[in-house]
């Protein structure tokens, strides 16, 4: 006659050994998904930082290029005057 305790594990091993392979893939797979998680925060961290520095250089651009046509306006205008007053003498002079 079979012991009970052998007789125990035999009828329990069938349903035992599928759980802890299921348990085991369910663990891997946890695990895995946590790297992912890691890995694409430190990718948007990454990525902020990225478009900050994109950020701040189109600024600096942008206002560089606005004050280079805020001179070329002011020359302009400045010529357009320059023209008005001599044509305003010259209808004085008249």
């Amino acid at each position: 006659m079979i012991p009970f305790w052998q007789q125990m594990t035999l009828s329990l091993a069938p349903a035992l050994l599928p759980t802890l392979a299921v348990l085991i893939g369910i663990l891997t797979n946890r695990y895995q998904l946590e790297s992912l998680r890691n890995e694409m925060k430190t990718g948007d961290d990454s990525l902020g930082e990225a478009i900050k520095v994109l950020d701040n250089s189109l600024r600096s651009e942008m206002k560089a290029g606005f004050e280079s046509q805020r001179e070329i306006w002011r020359a302009e205008l400045h010529r357009v005057e320059e023209v008005l007053d001599a044509r305003l003498r010259h209808l004085e002079e008249r």
